[in-house]
């Protein structure tokens, strides 16, 4: 019988076990997954899980597991920005989250400096 993508979660190899020192000073053991072999959906499990905690061991920030966090909070952004169904349809909401969620960059529709904004809707 094969196994399953939730039948197990993958660990490091070859030693998947490390001990920490917490911040009370305690030694800590930790179980270590390796976030490669993740299914996609064990991937948005975690990125989840670390989008509400904001203390985060870096080792955790992949490449990978970063554009996850970024999709969870554009997805965010959509469901709470109160956009229309066009504006989801057209991009334009997905381009307005993006641009909520990451100022540092200008993301804006192929074309759309050539339409002001009322005349788009008529």
């Amino acid at each position: 019988m094969q196994a399953s993508n939730w039948d197990f979660i993958p660990m490091r190899d070859p030693f998947p076990l490390e001990r920490v020192t917490g911040t009370d000073g305690e030694e800590v053991a930790l179980w270590i997954v390796d976030l490669e072999r993740l299914s996609s959906i064990q991937a948005q499990a975690m990125a989840q899980i670390i989008a509400s905690n904001r203390d985060i061991d870096p080792r955790l920030r992949t490449p990978g597991l970063e554009q996850i966090l970024k999709m969870q909070l554009a997805e965010n952004a959509i469901a709470t920005g109160g956009c229309s169904v066009f504006d989801v349809l057209t991009g334009r909401a997905m381009v307005d989250a993006l641009n909520k969620i990451d100022p540092n960059n200008n993301y804006s529709l192929v074309g759309d400096d050539n339409f002001e904004d009322d005349e788009i809707y008529e």
